[in-house]
């Protein structure tokens, strides 16, 4: 949350968040905590000019933390490198975030619909705090794919 303020100052402007900014900032403050000097993994972030306002800003900074939190504890168990993917742009019916690695995969794909973890409970909350609807899957090349579909104004 405190990007997500610093972005506002920043910019000035009291009701927009550039999202490139603040997922890059992220990410990369996440980066430096989980990766260990062993492990080469790359980060991008794409979002385009995705201006959001503070009402949705919190909420999915809070998201993609957890989901972030989760694939650099699990993902690269056993791998010396990967690559992490945040997309953040606009569709018809609303914002359409999508975080991908190619590490080693979830084994089933329904424990994650059905969460015993804190830590997918909250991916769960955040999501329905944003009205997004949230899906997993496999990634293209293996890995973790995690969707939220949610309105560009709450």
């Amino acid at each position: 949350m405190a990007w997500v303020h610093e972005l506002v100052y920043e910019s000035k402007n009291f009701s927009q968040i550039n999202t490139g900014l603040l997922l890059s900032r992220l990410s990369s403050y996440l980066k430096n905590i989980y990766q260990p000097d062993d492990k080469d993994v790359s980060v991008e972030v794409r979002t385009g000019d995705v201006m959001l306002n503070m009402n949705n800003s919190v909420p999915l900074t809070l998201l993609v933390a957890e989901i972030l939190t989760n694939t650099w504890k699990h993902a690269f168990t056993g791998r010396s490198n990967g690559r992490i993917s945040i997309v953040l742009e606009k569709k018809d019916s609303g914002l359409h975030l999508i975080i991908e690695d190619d590490g080693i995969g979830v084994d089933d794909l329904d424990k994650l619909n059905q969460p015993e973890s804190f830590g997918y409970t909250i991916i769960h909350g955040l999501a329905g705090q944003l009205r997004g609807k949230l899906a997993f899957s496999s990634g293209r090349k293996g890995g973790l794919r995690v969707e939220v579909l949610f309105p560009e104004n709450l």
